[in-house]
């Protein structure tokens, strides 16, 4: 029952879904992410700082609904069809981390792992476009705590789909120069 996997998130639990995008779908926005444009920006951006290096710098583009329709609208329909539901809003867009930029961050001094953060949205979904062992995103209990429960690594097209109010964070592999994610947030 597709349901059931929201009320699995609702509950902290995190899925994950192999090749989730089509091929044909996947292949588009691995080619156009080298081409999009992206925008210098930090996370999270609901706190204040002086500049982009005391917080965890990235560069996004902006939603998909505006630059890629069609392309947006594929995706969605594939988070609504695993979900079976009919979204009220759908946030999506391309993040790129650089590491270079993460070593020059205060955030990242003594640790792998971003801010503990939670999102605004009631789903949160990421797919990476690296593969990594030792990077992905990480998962905590309690947003003080600084040793997450869990780690998903990066996996080409590996969807990981968890309740927004999940506390996690960004997890760097610092051995990768660029990180590139499709970040979709939904609300139910």
């Amino acid at each position: 029952n597709k349901m059931k996997i929201l009320d699995v998130l609702k509950r902290g639990s995190i899925i994950t879904c192999v090749n989730f995008l089509e091929k044909e779908v996947w292949q588009e926005l691995h080619f156009k992410k080298n081409i999009f444009k992206y925008e210098a920006s930090y996370q999270p951006k609901s706190a204040f700082h002086q500049n982009r290096l005391d917080a965890m710098p990235v560069w996004e583009t902006n939603n998909l609904d505006k630059i890629e329709p069609e392309l947006n609208n594929e995706i969605r329909n594939h988070f609504e069809n695993l979900l079976d539901i009919k979204f009220v809003k759908f946030h999506c867009f391309m993040r790129l981390t650089l590491m270079s930029e993460l070593k020059k961050s205060t955030q990242f001094i003594d640790s792998k792992y971003g801010f503990v953060h939670t999102d605004a949205a009631n789903i949160g979904g990421l797919i990476p476009f690296e593969q990594s062992w030792s990077g992905g995103t990480a998962f905590f209990e309690h947003e003080y705590e600084k040793v997450p429960e869990i780690v998903y690594g990066s996996h080409p097209n590996r969807l990981i789909l968890f309740d927004g109010r999940r506390n996690h964070a960004a997890c760097h592999d610092f051995r990768t120069e660029k990180r590139y994610y499709l970040n979709c947030f939904m609300d139910i």
